[in-house]
């Protein structure tokens, strides 16, 4: 019967009048289970980690939820484009620092150390020449020697206007200029007169200051900032301001005077044998100090 209901099935088949077998329970559920899942893989987002995360941070990353991974995401996100834009602010404004630094050294002779302090002088002076250009501009002209302008009570003239401010520019500009001249000057003489003073030798021709090449930046400073008088001076100081020298000089001090207690031994004896009386020896102390004290006299 069974093989009988086969072959009819297999000739309607043929003949396109079986229709199709019903799908089982089994077959549904496994479509069912094939459809749910690529639904979650087309719903479910993947995120990476950031860049700036740690090495084990960022394995962390993999384990956190699909909300809390969007959630970093999204704030790491939002924190780099606040830090560019922070940054893009701050090369905004260069060209200040620019301007200031070179304008710094005159600015430190001024006594104007920062920024902030040109700035609110110049508003100052920006303020007032709106409020009242003449008065503002005739003191100006007195700080900087230029001849006031006269009738301080009628209108601003215009003319005199742009000439005293022309002068003011060309008052700066020869004032940075010579001053700039005077301060190479200065270096140059310096540097000749350091360079005289350790070139010196004796009659035999041996250096008179051995150790000048170790201390020549010192006596520059020394001679620059005024601490010393001459060369001879700034050398005698640079040579215990310079740690490895003053060392070598006190080790020869303390070798010199042993040797001079040796000899003073030897000497303390009489022509006729009869030895003096031994003066006590000196502490290693009582011996570091005197020779401190003699090399300081």
């Amino acid at each position: 019967m069974s093989e009988l209901r086969e072959e009819i099935e297999r000739q309607f088949a043929q003949k396109g009048l079986l229709a199709d077998k019903p799908k089982t329970d089994e077959t549904k559920q496994n479509k069912s289970s094939e459809n749910t899942e690529k639904d979650i893989t087309e719903t479910v987002e993947v995120f990476e980690a950031p860049q700036s995360f740690e090495a084990k941070f960022a394995i962390e990353f993999k384990n956190l939820s699909p909300e809390w991974q969007r959630f970093l995401c999204v704030h790491e996100e939002q924190f780099n484009q606040a830090m560019n834009a922070c940054v893009a602010k701050l090369q905004s404004y260069g060209w200040v620092e620019r301007i200031f630094a070179a304008n710094k050294e005159r600015l430190h002779l001024q006594g104007i150390q920062k920024m902030e302090q040109w700035l609110e002088g110049l508003a100052t002076i920006d303020a007032l020449l709106q409020q009242k250009p003449v008065e503002t501009l005739n003191a100006i002209a007195v700080c900087y020697g230029v001849k006031p302008l006269k009738n301080t009570d009628t209108p601003e003239n215009n003319a005199i206007t742009q000439e005293v401010i022309g002068r003011l520019c060309d008052l700066e500009r020869n004032y940075r200029s010579m001053q700039e001249h005077l301060q190479q000057e200065k270096y140059q003489r310096l540097g000749e007169l350091i360079g005289m003073f350790g070139n010196q030798t004796d009659a035999g021709g041996h250096l008179l200051h051995p150790y000048f090449e170790e201390v020549k930046q010192q006596i520059f400073d020394l001679l620059l900032n005024g601490t010393a008088g001459d060369v001879a001076e700034a050398y005698e100081k640079a040579l215990w301001l310079h740690p490895v020298v003053r060392e070598k000089l006190i080790e020869q001090k303390i070798s010199t005077a042993a040797e001079d207690a040796q000899k003073a031994k030897q000497a303390s004896f009489a022509p006729k044998g009869k030895a003096e009386a031994p003066q006590r020896e000196l502490t290693l102390r009582e011996e570091i100090e005197k020779n401190m004290a003699a090399f300081m006299d």
